[in-house]
């Protein structure tokens, strides 16, 4: 079957007329796509104005390889928790409403972070596996030519900080005794979006929306805060965190609408948001 013949079964399976409300939402999805967008292209400039694009690089591969398991938790919620059992067991509050709601289950609460971890941590062994190579690329490239400006740094201090987010190892330490952080680190940060999603439906919830009424801000950011938090114990905290934590707050949410408004225009999603 050709690409554009599948995508075209996809939209016409899942494509439905949205109703005036969501048609409004739709509106507000990309405008708020719009400004992200907005954010991250300025995000990038102001890098390259007042410091340099290869310190852009160098923060969006520590956000990455840090957030990482957290991305892939949720992805895998998404995979595994259709037709589960419910987490909250149809419990009604006081309000009215379900504690979660049908789209939280048991099956996606574990099978989700499981699918985080087991991914993060494949990932991670290429980084144990060739990080001799990966060592001898960062002192080169900052022991280089290369121009850096908020990594203005010598290439020792560059390796502590790309060990710490790719090994778990500090700089002194092995990398097999890295990996007594770096696996409580992958765990809690899978779990910790696990977690933070469901505080996202028990809010969502509590203010009386309706499943699939978006919340804006709390649906693309509900799953990354308690992940950081978690992970908070494991990194140096300096001002390499603060600028991956700047990072992480414009990238994590243009990527989710962006995300969203592609899975609708394909066919993937039935609502753009």
């Amino acid at each position: 079957m050709k690409d554009n013949e599948f995508f075209s079964e996809a939209n016409t399976r899942n494509a439905r007329k949205l109703n005036p409300q969501e048609k409004r939402w739709k509106t507000k999805a990309l405008v708020l796509c719009g400004i992200f967008l907005l954010l991250f292209i300025g995000q990038l400039l102001f890098y390259h104005i007042i410091w340099n694009l290869n310190d852009w690089t160098c923060v969006l591969i520590l956000q990455i390889v840090l957030i990482m398991p957290a991305y892939l938790s949720n992805a895998g919620m998404l995979l595994f928790g259709k037709g589960g059992k419910p987490l909250d067991k149809e419990i009604i509050c006081e309000d009215g409403n379900r504690l979660f709601g049908p789209g939280k289950t048991i099956r996606g609460f574990i099978l989700g972070p499981i699918f985080g971890i087991l991914i993060a941590l494949i990932i991670h062994s290429i980084f144990f596996f060739t990080w001799e190579g990966i060592e001898n690329t960062i002192i080169a490239f900052f022991g280089g030519q290369r121009e850096y400006v908020l990594f203005d740094i010598p290439p020792d201090v560059a390796v502590n900080i790309f060990k710490v987010y790719m090994t778990g190892a500090r700089l002194h330490e092995t990398l097999w005794f890295g990996l007594l952080r770096l696996i409580p680190r992958i765990v809690l940060i899978s779990y910790g979006a696990a977690v933070g999603d469901l505080i996202g439906s028990w809010l969502k919830r509590r203010l009386n929306k309706n499943r699939g009424e978006p919340l804006w801000g709390v649906d693309q950011l509900d799953f990354i805060a308690p992940a950081i938090l978690l992970s908070i114990p494991f990194v140096i905290l300096n001002w390499t965190f603060l600028t991956v934590l700047v990072f992480i707050a414009i990238f994590t949410p243009s990527m989710a609408l962006i995300a969203n408004i592609v899975a609708y225009l394909v066919g993937i999603k039935n609502i753009p948001y």
